[in-house]
């Protein structure tokens, strides 16, 4: 049997679950053989990976990514087939050669409620998955609560938590030690952080409007997406725009030194599958604060410091300065 697949939506703009998956191949060519391909975006170069072509966007890029997995369907054949994302798992389990593979599992980072609430595409998506994921094999979820809730959608028979490689334990004593002794050696201030996809699901603006109720904090806004222009215009409207600074996409590395200069990580996000961000919070000595739901809550404060809080502006603010 051929080496097991990995099929990426893409490799590049590397977000959450692009890293993820990213280290996952890394760790795997250690232990022997593993290929992927990046449907809809250039390839890394430090693992075997095949790209299908150049990022297309908008609302035709469902049936170009279908046509491309079409064309490629060779590729699938007679090994076991990762589908990483509910756009790509959709796109292979349309098709009708599908069970050339050997076995197909669906790794989903996405189907959980409060995405689907905040995300029309996302809901549309899940209806669609909740037949066609019970033609894949297993599907794999990032956390408990995430599992219980595709479980619940797809009725599938076998879902499976396998937690991704960073935060999959808490962290130790002597690692948070380390952290808050960081921390510590700074002054006091309202240096604050906020990381991830400006989207509705993350609910950037929360943050924003949290932050016009701080006087003297400042806000380092890390990432890209649909909401960016209207966040701009947001800061200018609440007269925060001299306490914001917008990144835009950055490199992992640029992330943590980010996280390392700041006081408290704020994510007002809707919904969350695992949380990565987190853990990588408590390694600098940040705490965080969080909307409340089932992931957060697995893993603030049991495995992260940090609060939650039920949500508004004005519970984010006052969280923040109960630290």
């Amino acid at each position: 049997m051929r080496a097991p697949l990995f099929v990426c939506a893409r490799a590049v703009p590397q977000s959450g679950m692009e890293r993820v998956a990213h280290t996952v191949l890394l760790g795997l060519a250690e232990l022997g053989e593993v290929e992927a391909v990046a449907v809809n975006s250039t390839a890394w170069d430090d693992v075997a990976m095949t790209s299908l072509g150049r990022r297309v966007q908008g609302p035709h890029r469902l049936p170009v990514m279908t046509w491309r997995i079409h064309r490629a369907r060779r590729l699938l054949e007679d090994r076991c087939v990762v589908l990483v994302g509910v756009w790509v798992a959709l796109c292979v389990l349309v098709l009708p050669a599908r069970r050339r593979a050997r076995r197909i599992v669906v790794w989903d980072h996405s189907l959980v409620p409060g995405k689907l609430e905040s995300s029309r595409k996302l809901r549309v998506l899940a209806a669609v998955a909740r037949r066609a994921y019970a033609r894949a094999d297993t599907v794999v979820c990032v956390s408990g609560p995430h599992a219980a809730h595709v479980r619940e959608l797809t009725g599938h028979r076998d879902v499976r938590v396998v937690a991704n490689p960073i935060g999959s334990e808490p962290l130790d004593a002597e690692e948070l030690a380390a952290g808050a002794a960081r921390r510590s050696e700074r002054a006091a201030g309202g240096s604050w952080a906020m990381v991830g996809a400006l989207s509705p699901t993350k609910n950037p603006a929360e943050a924003l409007r949290a932050l016009a109720l701080a006087p003297g904090a400042h806000l380092t806004v890390v990432g890209e997406g649909p909401l960016a222009g209207d966040l701009r215009s947001l800061s200018a409207d609440l007269c925060v725009a001299d306490r914001t600074t917008f990144t835009g996409h950055v490199a992992s590395e640029r992330v943590q030194e980010i996280l390392d200069a700041a006081d408290v990580l704020v994510h007002p996000s809707r919904g969350e599958t695992f949380g990565m961000v987190f853990y990588e919070a408590a390694r600098a000595g940040v705490p965080v604060v969080a909307a409340a739901g089932p992931v957060v809550e697995e893993c603030v404060p049991r495995c992260v410091p940090g609060l939650t809080y039920a949500g508004g502006p004005q519970g984010l603010a006052d969280a923040v300065a109960a630290l």
